[in-house]
């Protein structure tokens, strides 16, 4: 991941967390930061594979984080992403929280439980564009 993706996306999480009042814990924000930083460097959201089939399917820690960091992806930072196919955002918070649960990571642990919090901050961040960087849609 570029260094220039990674320092934007601190400053947009900072600027929205000062405008909105949201804060989370220092270690989740850097999270956060560093997955939107990822996905602004190109990582793909989508799958053949239905959420739910790849969170049963999940056996390995770094399987069910990559399935709670899409989700949380999804639910925080592309909300209308699938609605055209029906798809409720709150399944993605169901699922993104459980799989979180699933992974022994303090970390994760807390983002489960404040995973909603996240994406409401997420949510605030605009997603076409991040200081003239593409975001992929």
């Amino acid at each position: 991941m570029q260094e220039v993706y990674r320092q934007a996306m601190q400053g947009l999480v900072r600027e929205t967390r000062d405008r909105t009042g949201i804060e989370l814990p220092m270690h989740l924000e850097l999270y956060i930061t560093e997955l939107m930083a990822q996905y602004v460097d190109g990582v793909d959201l989508d799958s053949s594979e239905a959420f739910a089939t790849q969170y049963l399917s999940a056996v390995t820690q770094t399987e069910c984080k990559t399935v709670g960091d899409r989700a949380l992806m999804i639910y925080g930072w592309f909300p209308d992403r699938h609605r055209h196919q029906g798809v409720n955002t709150e399944y993605y918070s169901v699922i993104g929280r459980a799989a979180y649960q699933r992974c022994t990571a303090e970390i994760f642990t807390l983002l489960s439980r404040r995973f909603n919090m996240a994406a409401a901050l997420m949510r605030q961040i605009p997603n076409n564009t991040v200081k003239g960087l593409c975001v992929y849609e």
